[in-house]
């Protein structure tokens, strides 16, 4: 882990604990003193898939010798504060935080994305021959995809072109979205416009997005722990594609359904409970439209649009009012390299977190703890 809070050769968990150690101390403590940590390792399962299973139980071995992680996967990690309203806590008493890490269930088959890649080089090619803006080939796919899955919900804030809407390579993008759930979908639909931005930008403004296998996981995690999806207010401050806020509201509204709550009530408990940052202005938009789809059924059926709580801005500036507030904080936090302009933004707030070579990620898990108010819990995707 080479972010801005560790050094080379040390790892990600040291990484974390260090940001961790300097959020601020508990109510009546001292501002000086920092919290140790205890980390509960929990056995872990791995799905091997037959061609690779030889070498991944050779990485798995080797991470029982060197204590490291194996190769190609990502963790979960839940930081929840112990405290006498958490129930019994398993790290001492002196103990702030207690990290569970887990490994992610099977990723996804090499089938889809061999087929994705193929719509997303067909979308490009259709975007560069007729000339159009990206924002219009996205806004005419998710125009045609809601107009068959999902009628009546009102159209998204994007441009769309009815001639680019029967295009197709637009239509055989759309029929594979169909043929996914929901929350594959949405992110199959964020990462073909990753895609289309081109590597470069891709890369430099972290455009990666968490598969589903893994947002499943960190949530289960999350309720496993005592998380009650129904009086809990979540945030994620870089939600990118809405790849953690779409399986929060589905678990939202399933949980309103069955308690028999009217679709008014489910739409006004989401709308007021679940909030996001993200600084592209079209995914933005996107996870806007993904939250409305989660709700269709009671947008139509009392027809009171939805009116999620997701802004365009940076959340590393823009969430100072919300420090210590927010009941569950997660998020998959963005890993690249900062340049030299963008750490002049950040010095004065994130001054005990910015060493050497900043990343983003580094101040993102600082932000995520400084936003959780007192028994709070932050749960993070991090790299192994």
């Amino acid at each position: 882990c080479r972010s801005g809070t560790a050094k080379s050769g040390q790892s990600a968990r040291s990484c974390c604990r260090r940001v961790l150690s300097n959020a601020r101390p508990e109510q009546g403590g001292s501002a000086d003193a920092k919290p140790e940590f205890a980390i509960n390792r929990i056995a872990q399962k791995t799905a091997l898939r037959d061609k690779e299973s030889l070498q991944l139980r050779h990485n798995l071995e080797g991470k029982k010798k060197n204590n490291g992680p194996a190769v190609g996967y990502r963790s979960r990690e839940v930081f929840r504060p112990a405290g006498p309203n958490r129930g019994p806590a398993k790290a001492p008493e002196s103990s702030r935080y207690t990290v569970h890490r887990h490994k992610p269930m099977r990723p996804m088959t090499s089938n889809n994305k061999t087929h994705f890649h193929r719509l997303v080089r067909d979308l490009r090619t259709a975007m560069q021959d007729g000339g159009y803006a990206i924002e219009v080939v996205v806004g005419s796919a998710l125009a045609s995809w809601c107009k068959g899955v999902f009628p009546g919900l009102p159209p998204a804030r994007l441009p769309s072109v009815s001639v680019l809407q029967r295009e197709s390579a637009v239509w055989a993008f759309v029929d594979f979205l169909k043929s996914q759930g929901l929350l594959e979908a949405t992110y199959w639909f964020s990462s073909a416009y990753a895609h289309l931005l081109g590597d470069d930008a891709r890369k430099r403004h972290a455009m990666f997005f968490t598969p589903p296998s893994l947002t499943r996981g960190l949530l289960d995690d999350l309720e496993a722990s005592g998380i009650d999806f129904t009086r809990r207010r979540f945030c994620d401050p870089a939600c990118g594609g809405a790849a953690f806020l779409v399986p929060i509201a589905l678990r939202m509204r399933d949980a309103l359904r069955a308690r028999g709550l009217p679709p008014n009530r489910i739409l006004g408990h989401i709308q007021d409970h679940l909030l996001g940052f993200e600084q592209d202005s079209i995914l933005c938009e996107l996870s806007m439209h993904f939250l409305k789809m989660v709700v269709h059924e009671e947008v139509t059926a009392c027809g009171t649009p939805l009116r999620p709580q997701v802004f365009q801005g940076d959340s590393l500036i823009r969430t100072t009012p919300l420090m210590g507030q927010l009941d569950v904080v997660v998020c998959n936090p963005p890993f690249r390299k900062m340049r030299a302009q963008e750490v002049v933004n950040y010095a004065e707030g994130f001054k005990d977190v910015i060493e050497g070579q900043p990343n983003p990620y580094a101040l993102f898990i600082a932000l995520c703890v400084r936003l959780l108010a007192p028994g709070g819990t932050c749960a993070l995707v991090t790299p192994t």
